[in-house]
């Protein structure tokens, strides 16, 4: 997220990022939690249990105050420790 927002405030553009932790086992949802009290940019919603990507992403447009999404979904088909 570092690196998106680097990217925005470079070009001058006025953007946030929302963050859906669809009840994930790995810490996505703490290391979002630290992100978002850094940066007022980020927004934070947790799903306690998984309620796919429709849901999710129902969620993640809820949180936007901007009429423009740009929407990219960070699932892992695969465990992390490959």
């Amino acid at each position: 997220m570092r690196k998106l927002f680097y990217l925005i405030d470079g070009r001058r553009v006025s953007g946030e990022v929302g963050v859906v932790d669809d009840c994930s086992a790995d810490k996505t949802g703490a290391i979002a939690d630290d992100l978002a009290r850094q940066d007022e940019r980020v927004q934070v919603a947790h799903h306690r249990v998984n309620q796919g990507k429709t849901v999710a992403l129902k969620t993640g447009f809820a949180l936007t105050r901007r009429g423009e999404v740009l929407e990219s979904l960070a699932i892992l088909t695969f465990s992390a420790s490959r």
